[in-house]
Parts: structure tokens; sequence; C-alpha cells
């Protein structure tokens, strides 16, 4: 998710397509409705060259990292679903111990505010996108479920796929506060007397002279 000018969000994804339950690709694109080799071909989605099948984690962090770099990105967080996803993050915190990475529970107190903030903001025309058919129908998939703490996303019936539409969600819960000063949590600490800044803004601390 990239904000831009005049307080929108623009979303792109990239999803990796594991065939090991539905046998091939074909039935895996029959049964989520997602032309997965066409979306493959934009450069949005990767279909898994496993021979069992599965998802290669380590293909799934390498592509993240070279996508940062370059793209020259600055990070502001990374947000996550903590279910299943431990490894990755333990990881990326070793190597990236500068990027702040922020669970996001999967309850309705947690997704009712990032939900809402999505609605409104395709409401109110904030929100541009590619022509990605994973994310469209992730997207088209999704409906709403409510509670009296609030909503969050679901879907109509479990063949349908809504990751792209949860993923989104997960970053609103702390982008959508990107364009005021509220957030969701405080800094990562560090043990560095120069906070969380990158080294661009250090070697300009120092150029440009301090105070105090």
């Amino acid at each position: 998710m990239f904000p831009h000018s005049g307080s929108k969000f623009h979303l792109y994804q990239h999803s990796w397509i594991p065939i090991a339950k539905a046998g091939s690709i074909e039935a895996k694109e029959q049964r989520d409705n997602i032309d997965y080799r066409a979306v493959q071909e934009k450069g949005f989605a990767t279909i898994t060259r496993d021979r069992f099948g599965l998802i290669d984690e380590d293909e799934v962090f390498n592509w993240m990292l070279n996508f940062i770099e370059k793209n020259e990105l600055k990070v502001k967080a990374i947000l996550y679903d903590q279910w299943g996803t431990g490894n990755f993050i333990r990881r990326l915190d070793e190597v990236k111990e500068e990027y702040l990475l922020i669970p996001v529970r999967q309850g309705i107190k947690s997704l009712n505010e990032p939900t809402k903030f999505l609605q409104s903001s395709f409401i109110k025309h904030n929100i541009t996108m590619l022509d990605d058919q994973a994310l469209i129908q992730g997207l088209v998939n999704a409906v709403t479920v409510s509670d009296n703490n609030g909503i969050k996303l679901d879907k109509n019936v479990n063949s349908q796929k809504i990751d792209a539409a949860d993923a989104i969600v997960n970053a609103l819960y702390e982008g959508q506060f990107y364009f005021n000063d509220f957030t969701n949590v405080e800094e990562k600490k560090t043990n560095s007397p120069f906070g969380n800044m990158n080294d661009e803004e250090i070697s300009d601390y120092f150029i440009n002279g301090f105070s105090f």
C-alpha cells in the first residue's frame, strides 16, 4: 500500500499461488475463479514451481526485500497476521531490525476501524489500483460481518479467496493514520542513540548540525 497525493492510497499486491490441494493450476483457477496464469503474466503473482505444489518461503522473503530495494521504498511498517508467520517475521527482524513490525489481531475489535476506513476510501475515490484480477476478485469476494464490536471482512463461501483484501485491511490498521499524527503502535525500541532514523537521516543530522 502506497500513500500519495491528496490523502489517497495506491493498492498493489503480489500473490504466491500453491497448487498442492487443488492438484493443478487449472483446478486452482477453476476453484478460485481467478486466471492466475494471466495474473502472473502481468507480474502480480508467482505460481509455485515447487514439485510438491507448496509455496517457497525463501522465494517470498527474497522477493519482498528485492522489491523494496529495487523501488527504493522507505518502509514505514510491516503489518502482518501472526498466524503462521512467526518464522518469516523472526527472520525479517534479524536482517532488517530497523523495520517496524506490527502484528494485527484478526478479531473485529482490531479490524473494525481499518475496514471502515477502506470502505469510506472507496466511496470517496481515495483508492487507486492497477488491473490486477487477483486483487479485484479478492475485493469482490469480500463481505462484511458484524457484532457489537463493529465489522470485519469475511467471504461468502469457503472456496472464495479474499487474501488480498485481508492484507489491505491489515496494512490499513496503521496505514490509515499516515496523513495525520495518530498511531496504533509505539515506535520500535532500539538501543541506537539515533532511534529509528535511517542512514540518510543520520548523515543529514551530522552534515547540518544538531542542537540540544
